[in-house]
Protein backbone atom coordinates (compact mmCIF):
# COMPACT_ATOMS: atom_id res chain seq x y z
CA UNK A 1 0.00 0.00 0.00
CA UNK A 2 1.02 3.65 -0.30
CA UNK A 3 1.44 3.98 3.48
CA UNK A 4 3.76 0.98 3.53
CA UNK A 5 5.92 2.45 0.77
CA UNK A 6 6.06 5.84 2.49
CA UNK A 7 7.19 4.29 5.78
CA UNK A 8 9.83 2.23 3.97
CA UNK A 9 11.08 5.36 2.16
CA UNK A 10 11.47 7.21 5.47
CA UNK A 11 13.38 4.27 6.95
CA UNK A 12 15.78 4.32 3.99
CA UNK A 13 16.28 8.05 4.44
CA UNK A 14 17.07 7.57 8.15
CA UNK A 15 19.56 4.81 7.38
CA UNK A 16 21.27 7.10 4.87
CA UNK A 17 21.64 9.79 7.53
CA UNK A 18 23.21 7.31 9.94
CA UNK A 19 25.68 6.14 7.29
CA UNK A 20 26.67 9.75 6.61
CA UNK A 21 27.40 10.23 10.32
CA UNK A 22 29.71 7.20 10.34
CA UNK A 23 31.82 8.53 7.48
Amino acid sequence: TFTQVSAQWQDTDSMRDELDDLQ
